[in-house]
């Protein structure tokens, strides 16, 4: 056999030996824990990837079935200094609607974060814009997903980061659910820095310790200025006494979007517990009723 057959053949073997294991490490789930909510029976799993550059970790939750049904999908991102597990009564709650539950931790998105491949000093929104594009593609290439019904759904940096893939991502996200989004992250950031050189190695915000680059993707950034390319149904979830975000950003929200829909929740700040929460649990439900 001629050394350059040889070749070409050993290079196929470690080729197809490389292809497979990236199969296998982007198709570890753990073993399924069943719950029931609302009646339904659903089951729960870690469910990982990698990427180029790093590797996402998540939980999805989705209706005991036939595994080879496709489902309509929400995927869920948390706001700063949080992670996926912070969501989990949303998701119980998505799941037992009939739709397949996504909740990712960033990358650097916080210090418990179980994503790899950025640290909080180096995670900015642009990162965090980047993750989800990158969880997205990963979603619509799984089995049990019907690709024509995804949803994004955001809380506070996570809803200011689920519009702007939604906007750039328009063709695949069906629609939106959004909860106290933190839009005026950049005039904040501006505020806090009005010229460049201003911008320190290091900022503490809600003891989240976040780097430069934090600061600096968002210095030009202006998020209302496409929001009117998307054409889905979206919903927004607000306290009237949320005095991180006022209800101010998502009322110019509900007029940049075309087709929007402000619910306005008296006596709730940032962060939705107890009453609040079951408000926008059950307005959720409703959103996802009538998709």
């Amino acid at each position: 056999m001629k050394a350059g057959v040889k070749y070409g053949i050993g290079l196929t073997v470690v080729v197809g030996a490389i292809a497979a294991l990236w199969f296998f490490m982007n198709s570890i789930q753990s073993p399924r824990e069943k719950i029931k909510e609302n009646g339904v029976h659903i089951d729960v799993e870690n469910l990982g990837f990698y990427t180029k550059t790093g590797r996402i970790a998540g939980k999805v939750y989705r209706p005991t079935d036939d595994t080879l049904h496709r489902y309509p999908v929400v995927i869920w991102s948390h706001g700063l200094g949080e992670n996926a597990a912070r969501a989990d009564e949303y998701l119980r709650a998505i799941a037992s609607e009939g739709y397949v539950a996504y909740a990712f931790d960033f990358r650097g998105g916080s210090a418990s974060s179980a994503s790899k491949g950025l640290t909080t000093k180096e995670m900015s929104v642009k990162t965090e814009i980047e993750d989800l594009k990158e969880v997205l593609e990963h979603m619509k290439s799984l089995r049990y997903i019907d690709k024509r019904n995804i949803f994004l759904a955001g809380d506070s940096q996570g809803g200011l980061v689920s519009a702007m893939v939604a906007v750039s991502e328009s063709r695949s996200v069906k629609g939106l659910i959004l909860l106290y989004p933190a839009f005026n992250i950049p005039d904040d950031g501006r505020a806090r820095y009005p010229k460049a050189k201003d911008i320190p190695d290091s900022t503490v915000i809600g003891g989240t310790t976040v780097g430069s680059a934090y600061y600096k993707d968002i210095r030009n950034l202006n998020p209302y200025k496409k929001l009117s390319r998307f054409g889905g149904e979206v919903l927004i979830l607000h306290g009237e006494a949320d005095t991180i975000v006022p209800v101010s950003v998502s009322e110019t929200l509900e007029a940049a979007f075309p087709s929007a829909t402000l619910k306005k929740i008296p006596g709730a700040g940032h962060g939705f517990s107890g009453s609040a929460r079951k408000t926008a649990i059950a307005a959720i439900r409703e959103f996802l009723d009538n998709q």
